[in-house]
């Protein structure tokens, strides 16, 4: 559990504006983390929703094997 997700976190760090691949990108502005996609409005919109999902949802999971 744990070195997966300092694996994530480094490697978050590491492509942090950087091109992942053709159409993905990665870009902090600010505090909250955007996928960029190339195709569309509407895609960026849905990607960046599930990656905040998806980030939530560790969180509340790292919290409860802390705490419990």
């Amino acid at each position: 559990m744990f070195p997966l997700l300092y694996q994530t976190i480094v490697f978050l760090y590491k492509t942090k504006n950087k091109r992942i691949n053709r159409n993905i990108y990665l870009r902090y502005t600010g505090k909250r983390c955007h996928f960029v996609m190339a195709h569309s409005r509407f895609s960026t919109i849905i990607s960046t929703y599930v990656f905040q999902q998806l980030l939530f949802s560790l969180l509340i999971s790292l919290v409860l094997v802390i705490f419990f």
